[in-house]
């Protein structure tokens, strides 16, 4: 008995369809692994370089930033003289980040993160850092549509026990907080915060 024209069709039409779904499937596989692998020797963005252009625009616009500290209930304000920006910020791109000093060390992993909408570029150490170099992590979040930095978050180790969290926001503020991490304590705990802002 031979196979009629329609059932050809049918047979060649679910047959392609199957195709089309392990192919699909392949190729998802095939991203998925590449953007698990996308660990690489970092390019470096240069955090350093970004703060202090943002401190020249402070100084342009003509703003006063406005420092507020806190330790535990206590809290106090202050207003930032120009002449004293970079003792103010110098903790936040101290000692600079360079592709001389630590590409060596850190991976740079590329990924968008969809809750931000951000593409997201990471860097974590590849082995045990030496003393010399402080800090430990740090993101950069860059809007896709513009190709402007958002967000940048740093993390700096100051003793076995102890790190400093830096979050940048471009044109508005930044904050720093101190983390101390006890055996006795399930939560690591904030010891003081300063937040600066100079968009108000």
């Amino acid at each position: 008995m031979k196979p009629t024209p329609l059932i050809v069709v049918l047979f060649a039409v679910l047959f392609g369809c199957n195709h089309g779904k392990d192919s699909n499937h392949a190729i998802q596989n095939s991203n998925q692994k590449n953007m698990d692998s996308t660990k690489e020797k970092a390019s470096f963005f240069l955090v350093g370089d970004f703060i202090k252009g943002e401190l020249t625009e402070i100084r342009r616009n003509g703003k006063n930033p406005i420092k507020y500290f806190f330790r535990g209930k206590q809290q106090d304000s202050s207003w930032i003289k120009v002449e004293e920006l970079e003792t103010e910020f110098q903790e936040f791109y101290s000692p600079l980040i360079d592709s001389i000093s630590y590409a060596s060390f850190f991976s740079e992993k590329k990924f968008f993160d969809e809750t931000l909408s951000a593409v997201t570029l990471s860097y974590d150490p590849i082995n045990i850092l030496p003393e010399t170099l402080p800090w430990i992590h740090w993101d950069i979040y860059i809007n896709p549509e513009t190709n402007s930095v958002n967000r940048i978050y740093l993390v700096k180790k100051l003793s076995p026990d102890k790190s400093r969290q830096f979050t940048w926001i471009p044109g508005k503020s930044c904050r720093a907080i101190t983390i101390v991490e006890s055996n006795n304590e399930i939560k690591p705990k904030i010891m003081d915060e300063v937040k600066i802002k100079w968009d108000y």
